[in-house]
């Protein structure tokens, strides 16, 4: 029961905004394709990743979520830390998201 409380915990207030705030901002920077994939790869490994990480951490989760809620951390710097796979597919998508994607 705990284990299912942190979990929506977790989805609510990590994986659904970041979702929704990367599909927003790719298409909104009409993102190149491959960018898109990447980030649509981290997010469909993101819940599977975070979940395990929330079974071995509950103190993470809540303190994340907390977080994340209050606005001392960002949901990206989050979800890129805790999933190695989107580390580096939110360093791609980074220089769409600031307007200036000649920039690496």
């Amino acid at each position: 029961m705990i284990n299912e409380l942190i979990m929506y915990l977790v989805s609510v207030f990590i994986i659904e905004p970041f979702d929704v705030a990367m599909g927003d901002a790719l298409r909104e920077a009409q993102a190149p394709a491959a960018v898109v994939e990447q980030v649509s790869g981290c997010i469909a490994t993101a819940p599977v990743v975070l979940a395990e990480k929330v079974q071995g951490d509950w103190g993470w989760a809540i303190g994340a979520a907390v977080k994340v809620a209050v606005g001392l951390d960002s949901v990206e710097s989050v979800v890129s830390g805790a999933v190695p796979e989107c580390g580096a597919a939110l360093a791609a998508v980074k220089p769409f998201l600031s307007g200036s994607p000649g920039e690496a």
